[in-house]
């Protein structure tokens, strides 16, 4: 829309508002991303049924924080909801993947071989490992209360987050930027998380390894807020 100067305010209510030379306007439609405008706080971790806030601890993560707010939008619209009972397994080791998910509400528990990794909360994301190294699920989980889980297919995933994530990284990036970059090879996405949870997260890694264990070590790394690339 392309406004003339006038002396006469542009929208009403508003007085101070005039164009003072010919102006183009774009209209944004904020109801998709009204939430992160939302005054309240992320919701506590305790809380399992802040239900309404799981977008907002979603997108506030480090994962998307370098995304721009484009793909936030492709990747909510592409999410389903399946509603979940307590006791029902989400994901089985050593089933195929074909997506991974948000958990919206409720309660769940990561496992393997009969030990719990960690607790799921809403605004969580699991479900990846799986889609990045192209093997099959290494954990499960399952439902420690009735809930609502939020899928996101492989194809939508591999589109908009993981190769977002993985391979857009600034070209200018190792230039601009005075931190040195250390070393990291990888070969086995089992104990990975357990691995990279011990780096140092002020530091930059260089990934090398097998190309489906190099992005899946970049993703989980990017995810926690460090810089990482593909070597």
């Amino acid at each position: 829309m392309v406004l003339k100067a006038s002396p006469q305010p542009v929208f009403p209510g508003f007085d101070n508002i005039v164009t003072e030379t010919s102006v183009r306007l774009l209209q944004v439609d904020v109801e998709p991303i009204a939430f992160l405008f939302d005054p309240l706080e992320l919701p506590d971790i305790d809380d399992a049924e802040g239900a309404e806030d799981w977008q907002v601890r979603f997108l506030r993560s480090h994962m998307l924080s370098s995304l721009p707010t484009l793909l936030w939008q492709q990747i909510l619209r592409a999410l389903v909801p399946v509603s979940v009972q307590q006791g029902e397994w989400i994901i089985r080791s050593d089933d195929t993947a074909e997506c991974c998910y948000i958990l919206a509400r409720g309660r769940a528990g990561v496992w393997r071989r009969r030990s719990m990794l960690r607790q799921l909360v809403p605004g969580d994301f699991f479900g990846e490992d799986a889609l990045l190294s192209g093997r099959r699920r290494n954990a499960c989980v399952r439902m420690s209360s009735d809930g609502l889980v939020m899928a996101l297919e492989e194809r939508h995933f591999q589109r908009w987050l993981a190769d977002a994530l993985v391979e857009a990284v600034d070209a200018a990036d190792d230039v601009t930027s005075n931190q040195a970059f250390a070393r990291l090879h990888v070969d086995n996405p089992e104990d990975m998380r357990g691995r990279l949870a011990d780096l140092d997260p002020c530091s930059a890694y260089r990934v090398s390894g097998s190309e489906s264990c190099a992005r899946l070590a970049v993703f989980l790394l990017r995810q926690r807020g460090i810089r990482a690339v593909l070597d």
